[in-house]
């Protein structure tokens, strides 16, 4: 079975030329162009939309974290250096005394 698109298409709508450009490009245009957009539709409606105030928010209270498991590392650190000394303090009073 064969269809006669040229003739099927003259006979609705009166010509198989638009703009001295054949039908069957017209509609393949169209097909494409309706491709394109849904899937711009898609692309821009599935994907979480980027919000640049909320991301340097993030990061800002991400470096605060890390800041503030830094200082406490490095209290950690001094407290275990005084008590280092303390103890060799003791242990240096304990020798003067013998």
């Amino acid at each position: 079975m064969n269809v006669d698109w040229d003739g099927l298409w003259t006979n609705i709508f009166g010509t198989a030329y638009w703009h001295g450009i054949a039908m069957g490009f017209w509609v393949g245009m169209t097909i494409v162009a309706i491709v394109v957009v849904l899937m711009n539709v898609i692309y821009w409606f599935c994907f979480k939309k980027f919000d640049p105030v909320k991301h340097a928010e993030e990061e800002h209270e991400k470096l605060i974290k890390e800041r503030e498991s830094i200082e406490k590392q490095e209290h950690e650190i001094e407290i275990e250096k005084e008590r280092e000394m303390e103890e060799l303090l003791e242990n240096d009073d304990l020798k003067d005394k013998k």
